[in-house]
């Protein structure tokens, strides 16, 4: 499992004052799609059709600024300990290919 997944970062009452509503598909994805990330340069966290222009690719391959470092949050390329290349370009091909909603 990756790091992330099992972290409580993002869900209401987590540390991470961006909340995710992961119980709620409708919601997790329009904060995802409409939520604009000053820190990562004013970029929505997913611009479908553009993973080059979403916050979401940039801290995940991060940092995207001195105030967001990569995430997960404490990774370190170097120990091995952040997300799986394959899964960073799985998720640059779902927003590619327009980050259908099903």
């Amino acid at each position: 499992m990756p790091p992330c997944a099992a972290a409580d970062c993002h869900h209401v009452g987590g540390p991470n004052r961006l909340q995710y509503a992961v119980k709620d598909p409708d919601r997790l994805y329009e904060t995802l799609t409409h939520h604009v990330s000053v820190d990562c340069g004013n970029i929505p966290v997913v611009t479908p059709g553009s993973p080059e222009k979403s916050a979401i690719v940039k801290v995940l391959k991060g940092p995207c600024s001195a105030k967001v470092p990569q995430m997960p949050n404490g990774c370190q390329p170097a120990l091995g300990n952040c997300l799986p290349a394959n899964y960073v370009s799985a998720i640059e091909r779902w927003i590619a290919a327009g980050a259908p909603k099903d």
